[in-house]
């Protein structure tokens, strides 16, 4: 319903976007739905969402402003056939996470994840577009302009949706574990049972640690289950549980640390008993063949 354009501001010398519902597109829908993106979108505050930066237009003309993200969009990257490495498509997915987080945590539920709407800014990821997103008390209550009828053909693609249909923001975090798979895989998901979503993450990701791997696709799994009640409640616990899949390295590491300086304490107290008992001897008068005692 709109159109995205880059511009250059000449005040502060600086490439932006500008997102515009131009005059031929002008409805008393267009424009309720075009104001409500612009309000929503200013009111989340967060690294990973591409922000507003000011808006304007007149009675025929109606835009607003974005940074310019020169990294392209997620959708780009994966049609290249450049493979995100694995670390980098978990990270991504806690980034775009912790972007949903506060979006439910204010009541708006995206309802468009795809990948064209993920933006790449320096490796990271900003969520974009919030076009449809809808306040949970519309989610509730059908909309002024027009409810279910008129929002459904413009909601997320038909591989991001769960089977349920779900329109709050379970929405969102079944879309987002799809796109999540599709980052780590470059496939959307078939089967999303736990040993095929395994199957999958190991031979796309050879040469990650297969206990991660393991970890990541329990994680997966679960967020994509066919049961609703199985899978995680919120996107926090959702990013959390994909944080935790690194713990066990760490804790690995914190292990080998300590067993090794264990083994230095061991080994140094061992020279010193026998550098003691060593100058024992060398101090014994002659003839004498006690064995020295070293107190410890």
């Amino acid at each position: 319903m709109s159109r995205v354009f880059v511009a250059y501001e000449h005040a502060l010398k600086r490439e932006v976007a500008v997102k515009v519902l131009p005059p031929d597109l002008i409805s008393t829908t267009s424009v309720a739905r075009f104001r409500q993106e612009i309000e929503v979108t200013a009111r989340l505050q967060h690294p990973h969402i591409l922000p507003v930066v000011t808006t304007g237009g007149t009675d025929v003309l109606i835009y607003y402003v974005m940074p310019y993200v020169a990294g392209g969009s997620l959708r780009e990257r994966l049609q290249s056939g450049e493979r995100l490495g694995f670390t980098q498509g978990v990270r991504l997915t806690e980034e775009l996470l912790a972007a949903i987080a506060v979006a439910h945590e204010r009541g708006i539920v995206h309802r468009d994840i795809k990948p064209g709407n993920v933006l790449l800014s320096e490796g990271h990821a900003m969520l974009a577009d919030f076009g449809i997103a809808r306040a949970r008390e519309a989610i509730e209550t059908p909309h002024e302009w027009g409810g279910d009828a008129q929002t459904t053909s413009v909601a997320s693609p038909e591989a991001y949706r769960a089977p349920e249909r779900p329109r709050d923001s379970a929405a969102d975090l079944y879309a987002l574990a799809v796109l999540s798979f599709e980052m780590l895989t470059g496939t959307l998901p078939t089967n999303v049972s736990q040993s095929a979503i395994n199957a999958a993450l190991l031979d796309a990701n050879r040469a990650a640690s297969p206990l991660r791997v393991r970890a990541v696709a329990a994680v997966l799994a679960r967020a994509l289950s066919r049961d609703p009640a199985a899978r995680f409640p919120n996107a926090r616990d959702l990013r959390a549980a994909l944080a935790a899949t690194v713990e066990p390295r760490r804790a690995s590491a914190r292990s080998t640390v300590a067993v090794a300086a264990s083994l230095l304490i061991v080994a140094a107290g061992s020279w010193w008993v026998a550098s003691r008992q060593f100058a024992s001897a060398e101090a014994a008068p002659p003839g004498d063949t006690a064995a020295p005692t070293v107190a410890l």
